[in-house]
């Protein structure tokens, strides 16, 4: 394995994603924020969803493989090329992120129990006039 291959991996695994999975997510917030749709509403909880979906696929599905790939470097020419900084660097910048990524995934995975079962939200109800909210008064500031 030569160091193109370890850049391939930390383009597609660790810097890619973030941008992507990251810089939609306060948008699409935003916009049903704006939309007065409150968090339970069925739109709201399928892009929670998906977005559950994504983080796991992309940040934690790949962590094996992408652990694999490293080990795979241990010993080579390219490896010791590297020098004990660049080493150390790129060892410890990786579990730290992948600590951070875990701790984001529970987090994620918790919100989506909580949406999912009805636990730590207002219930909704479908007005007459198409409008959903649980309550006339209800600021959608998305603290619940």
């Amino acid at each position: 394995m030569n160091l193109s291959c370890f850049r391939r991996h930390v383009e597609c695994f660790h810097i890619l994603p973030i941008s992507v999975s990251f810089q939609s997510c306060p948008r699409h917030l935003w916009f049903y924020e704006v939309l007065k749709y409150p968090r339970s509403h069925r739109m709201v909880v399928l892009n929670g969803v998906a977005m559950a979906v994504v983080f796991f696929g992309v940040r934690i599905a790949v962590m094996p493989s992408y652990w694999a790939s490293v080990f795979a470097t241990f010993g080579t020419p390219e490896f010791e090329r590297l020098g004990l900084g660049a080493q150390v660097a790129w060892i410890t910048s990786c579990i730290a992120l992948d600590v951070l990524n875990t701790i984001w995934m529970y987090k994620i995975a918790r919100g989506c129990y909580k949406v999912l079962t009805g636990r730590g939200g207002r219930k909704v109800k479908d007005d007459s006039d198409g409008s959903f909210t649980s309550d006339k008064k209800h600021a959608n500031n998305h603290t619940d």
